[in-house]
């Protein structure tokens, strides 16, 4: 999981909701739901929520894919779930 947040980091400077940062935030949608549980868009929003509320998850995401990718996924997981509902 980590190593897509390093891909986050990558496209950080891109607007969220270009297709790639998209891509992305699918991915990694996906990856949760295969390994953990179902990640439905509005748990997916709230995992967005808690990457950019500080604290550890904050921390290990930024460190993956540096300093400002944990907003960045945030901002573009929020991007996401918006075309979702669309």
């Amino acid at each position: 999981m980590m190593a897509i947040f390093a891909e986050l980091g990558k496209v950080k400077d891109m607007p969220c909701d270009a297709p790639e940062p998209q891509a992305l935030i699918r991915k990694l949608q996906e990856h949760i739901f295969a390994h953990y549980y179902q990640c439905t868009d509005e748990i997916l929003l709230s995992l967005g929520q808690m990457y950019a509320a500080g604290g550890e998850f904050m921390e290990n995401i930024d460190r993956a894919g540096g300093e400002g990718t944990a907003v960045f996924a945030c901002r573009a997981i929020k991007a996401y779930c918006k075309k979702q509902s669309v």
